[in-house]
């Protein structure tokens, strides 16, 4: 879960929920709390509820959730291509292949036999028995990808009881609301680009937005994730069962509250 604070809001959301358009607003601060056991989902729930108390009424608390299924995967993708995958181009980078060797690499990305690969071995890890007990793999997918939507509900619950101005939105209405809101939003066009934080990756392949099909990739990646073992959709199902049932509850009181 991440807390951020803006000049006019309190923003409680999670990972791959816009907390990236959150962060580009003018002047926004977020309070990171990590831990090595895990998500501290307790601690960021009383700094939520002290910011609350510190603001009363002064700043509107936003709430912002995401389809489950489609954050989830959309979080798994993030772990296994953005923060895995692309320490493979690195490397190639570092080691100075050439290009054609890193433009078939590229082009294994966009072929969902590919990702049926990758995945299966990803999941030999986790599969069945962590989520069966609704643990996921590791920290890591944990932040992108775990269960949060009865904390947020918490949340909301918390500021009703204290009588705080709340309102939830969806990542599906965000550019909307942003835009209504008149909320002034930085240019993060920069750190958008995947390669922002691999410089050796963009000054060895002068071409690499040309070899680079985001949006290829991201579908085949989701495709091999439909295609998944019975037993892998099967724990999807039933981990994101109640995630669904609490995000059904906030979105339509979000179409209540605009």
């Amino acid at each position: 879960m991440r807390v951020i604070e803006t000049d006019r809001h309190i923003v409680f959301a999670a990972s791959k929920c816009g907390t990236s358009s959150f962060l580009g607003i003018q002047n926004s601060e977020e309070y990171r709390i990590f831990s090595k056991l895990g998500c501290p989902y307790r601690k960021q729930i009383n700094l939520c509820k002290k910011l609350l108390h510190k603001n009363k009424n002064k700043k509107e608390l936003i709430i912002c959730i995401r389809n489950p299924e489609e954050r989830f995967i959309s979080g798994l993708y993030e772990v296994v291509f953005k923060q895995n995958s692309l320490t493979l181009l690195e490397q190639l980078a570092i080691t100075n292949t050439n290009a054609n060797t890193f433009s078939d690499v590229m082009n294994a990305y966009t072929k969902t036999s590919f990702w049926n690969k990758i995945l299966y071995v990803f999941f030999q890890g986790g599969f069945p028995k962590q989520w069966q007990n609704g643990v996921l793999f590791n920290n890591q997918v944990e932040l992108f990808c775990g269960n949060w939507l009865s904390h947020a509900n918490l949340i909301k619950e918390y500021a009703k009881e204290i009588d705080h101005n709340y309102k939830i939105i969806d990542t599906s209405n965000l550019s909307k609301w942003l835009a209504d809101e008149n909320v002034p939003v930085l240019n993060n066009n920069d750190k958008d680009d995947i390669f922002y934080y691999l410089p050796i990756v963009k000054s060895t392949y002068k071409n690499i937005k040309d070899l680079y099909d985001g949006d290829s990739i991201y579908k085949a990646f989701t495709d091999a994730f439909k295609n998944s073992p019975p037993e892998v959709k099967e724990n999807f199902k039933s981990y994101l069962k109640e995630e669904k049932i609490i995000y059904s509850k906030l979105l339509l009181e979000s179409h209540q509250t605009k």
